[in-house]
């Protein structure tokens, strides 16, 4: 047990020191002043599909960016609520959006991923902004995107959008959420061209038409519930140049509202993530608790290592504070870790065990087979 605690404190340790010696290389796009010499067309395609509560409210916020050769295209993935209807009505009142409607799924596709290629083969922008339909921009957001996107001669832009979260308990997952995924993707070294990683980010990512077209657009991805995390992957092994950014303030999105919610909002993503592959969801459970939650035990059983644990703790109090500093989360809730990794060790048994019991993913009313998910994807790296 001595052993134990030495070797977790070891590796909390080493990444507490590699993960806040990085993330000041982690920019803000906010630091960035609009500056262009000249404006290519831009292209905004947002999917939607029973988005009542919010589109409306989001395309305002995307009608009045500060941009002069502007597109919108919104997709209707097959709505049966009242999206179809407040779409009808935006676009009549505003020429620059353009509202398609799709009444049919083709085989081998997922709904969004399928709106999101038909949005780009309408639409005629020289750089592609996908995003969705619950994102709030602040005018200037664009100019500052390309600008930036310009100074760095970089192909494609990723942006953490700052996240809206209304109850107690969504937040402590929220902060959970943020730790682990900066962990796992380390957006500051997808700039570095010898790292082969890249991801992209559904509520920003914006890609020169060139770029896209040179990853195999959607077409590639087809059936890849985490298209987003897997378009900028795609396009950084094309040989492209990409770069992850800090949107926050500057774009928003309404992050799950409670917890039932983000467990339900996760079903479809947290087991694509790990590939389909059971062997991974077992490693990433145990390390997860291993070095998250067995510390705190460590700490008040009479084991030999006592001191280690609690360093280790400390450690993680420390990174999940900054990180939730940094985000703009209220820090109290990133100091509830513990409870927001057993929340999210617990979405992802959900997640296997309806996928195993199913046959597959159920997700906006469409059912995906899991032999067709998994033979469409191409094993990565845990």
């Amino acid at each position: 047990m001595y052993f134990l605690a030495l070797g977790i404190l070891f590796i909390m340790g080493t990444f507490a020191l590699y993960y806040l010696a990085n993330f000041h290389r982690f920019g803000r796009l906010e630091n960035t002043e609009p500056g262009l010499s000249g404006y290519p067309s831009v292209s905004i395609i947002i999917p939607v599909r029973n988005e009542e509560e919010h589109v409306e409210q989001a395309l305002s916020s995307v009608l009045k960016l500060d941009y002069p050769y502007l597109e919108i295209v919104v997709l209707d993935d097959r709505s049966t609520d009242r999206t179809p209807e407040i779409l009808s009505a935006i676009s009549k009142a505003n020429p620059a959006l353009k509202a398609f409607r799709i009444g049919e799924l083709p085989k081998g596709w997922l709904g969004k991923n399928h709106a999101l290629k038909k949005g780009a083969d309408v639409s005629q922008g020289e750089y592609l902004l996908f995003s969705d339909a619950d994102i709030y921009f602040a005018p200037d957001t664009l100019q500052r995107a390309l600008t930036y996107m310009k100074k760095e001669n970089t192909d494609f832009l990723a942006l953490f959008p700052e996240m809206i979260v209304e109850t107690a308990g969504a937040k402590i997952f929220a902060a959970t959420f943020l730790v682990l995924f900066m962990s796992f993707a380390r957006p500051w070294a997808v700039a570095n061209p010898r790292n082969k990683e890249g991801f992209g980010i559904g509520a920003f990512s914006l890609v020169r038409r060139d770029a896209y077209l040179g990853m195999g657009t959607h077409a590639a991805i087809a059936l890849y519930p985490d298209d987003d995390l897997e378009l900028g992957r795609r396009v950084k092994k094309a040989g492209f140049s990409c770069r992850i950014l800090d949107g926050n303030p500057l774009i928003k999105v309404h992050w799950y509202r409670t917890v039932w919610a983000n467990v339900l909002g996760f079903e479809k993503n947290y087991f694509a993530g790990l590939d389909f592959k059971y062997s991974h969801f077992i490693f990433s459970s145990i390390a997860l608790s291993g070095i998250y939650l067995w510390p705190w035990a460590g700490m008040f059983l009479p084991f030999p290592g006592q001191w280690a644990y609690a360093i280790i703790c400390a450690l993680q109090l420390l990174v999940f504070g900054f990180t939730c500093r940094k985000f703009r989360v209220p820090v109290v809730y990133g100091l509830l870790y513990p409870i927001g990794v057993i929340f999210f060790l617990l979405t992802g048994l959900r997640s296997v065990l309806l996928t195993y019991w199913q046959g597959g993913i159920k997700w906006r009313d469409t059912f995906y087979p899991l032999a067709e998910l998994k033979a469409a994807r191409k094993p990565r790296r845990l």
